[in-house]
């Protein structure tokens, strides 16, 4: 479930004179849910440290400790997309992290739900106040700035990538582009500072083809916005339940 899914939407009264209001506020949620996961594509954002350089869904599962044991690592290559980790980088089994990365894993989760938070804020009010089409202009304009306030917030590097940008400058780091697999699945890895990082799946609901669908199904006015901001746009034909990208985390070590 993406987490737009699991933001409550206050329903109008019970009468059938409501119930347009109803249908309306329904819409938004979707036209929001949709807008944030494509159109708020921005450059990725560093903040660590200071730094800016180029650069979030939830995982249900929480990382089990089991004692104080070394955390077991594996392959040192991506298996299906074709990169490879950078120098001193590995996977990990989540299910076996020491106490820190567990702490650390945590705190990347913590950064992305509040990224998913702002981001879904400032759209939804967008798209209350002045429909689809001016909220993808304004993520356009404010999400990477969004994106590296979160970052500095929590002390992290964030971001999001996806094979079909919608935003041709969002390019992830190399081992996010090494851990992406075709089965969607969680991945998280170490480097050499001992940086842990974070990549989880983005999957498309019902909402996302909003943006995200056959480009002949969008609506005019959608359309022709991410035709005007986003040129190169690549991130249509999609169907509910494909992969649409990722979310990338990494935590500086202690």
């Amino acid at each position: 479930m993406d987490f737009y899914e699991e933001m409550p939407v206050k329903r109008a009264g019970g009468s059938s004179g409501n119930a347009w209001k109803r249908s309306s506020l329904l819409s938004v949620a979707m036209l929001a849910g949709a807008l944030l996961l494509g159109a708020c594509e921005r450059s990725p954002a560093s903040t660590q440290e200071g730094e800016e350089a180029p650069g979030t869904e939830i995982a249900e599962g929480e990382a089990q400790q089991q004692g104080a044991s070394a955390p077991a690592t594996t392959q040192e290559a991506g298996d299906e997309g074709g990169e490879t980790l950078p120098a001193g980088w590995s996977q990990l089994e989540a299910e076996r992290l020491s106490p820190d990365q567990q702490s650390q894993l945590e705190r990347a989760r913590q950064a992305r739900q509040a990224l998913a938070s702002t981001l879904m804020g400032r759209v939804m009010g967008v798209v209350q106040e002045k429909g689809a089409p001016a909220a993808v202009e304004v993520c356009h304009r404010e999400a990477g700035v969004l994106t590296a306030e979160v970052g500095r917030e929590h002390g992290v590097r964030i971001g999001r990538f996806s094979e079909k940008l919608r935003n041709a400058d969002n390019q992830p780091p190399q081992w996010a582009a090494a851990m992406a697999n075709e089965a969607g699945e969680e991945r998280v890895g170490v480097g050499p500072q001992q940086e842990l990082a974070v990549l989880s799946p983005i999957r498309i609901a019902a909402p996302c083809l909003t943006c995200h669908g056959e480009r002949e199904s969008l609506a005019p006015q959608v359309a022709r916005a991410i035709e005007t901001y986003y040129p190169e746009d690549r991130a249509t034909g999609y169907a509910e339940g494909d992969l649409r990208g990722w979310f990338w985390v990494e935590v500086p070590g202690s």
